[in-house]
């Protein structure tokens, strides 16, 4: 998934991703996925969203990335119709879910997404603190 990739191979890296994750999840065994749920919130960059969404807090930057994992490079950075893909991906998945997973699957795209997104209806509605902390 790093992000000097084609837009193309970064979103199938995060296809596989979501599914490892939700395979894990599945079973219970929450307690191992700390490491692919950073990278489930790494995965794209919300950075573009900023222009458009100055109260935005993106606090997930994009990792720096060993150049052996670059397979097919970028000609161009990300734009946001690029990071509107990976959650386009991401709602397709979450309609597939049902029960414990969905909410499982909620509880990520809040904590990890729409709180970075909208941290101030966040705090209004006492999901975050006003630091970014869950409550």
């Amino acid at each position: 998934m790093a992000r000097q990739n084609k837009h193309n191979i970064r979103i199938v890296s995060y296809e596989v991703l979501l599914q490892y994750i939700d395979v894990l999840a599945q079973d219970g065994n929450i307690s191992g996925l700390d490491e692919s749920l950073e990278m489930f919130a790494k995965a794209f960059n919300m950075a573009p969203f900023s222009a458009e969404m100055p109260e935005a807090r993106i606090k997930y930057q994009p990792p720096t990335v060993d150049p052996v994992l670059v397979l097919v490079p970028s000609p161009a950075p990300e734009n946001i119709e690029e990071s509107c893909t990976f959650l386009d991906v991401f709602f397709d998945f979450l309609t597939q879910r049902t029960g414990k997973l969905l909410d499982f699957w909620f509880e990520q795209l809040r904590k990890y997404y729409l709180a970075q997104l909208y941290p101030k209806v966040f705090v209004d509605l006492k999901v975050i603190q006003n630091d970014g902390k869950l409550y």
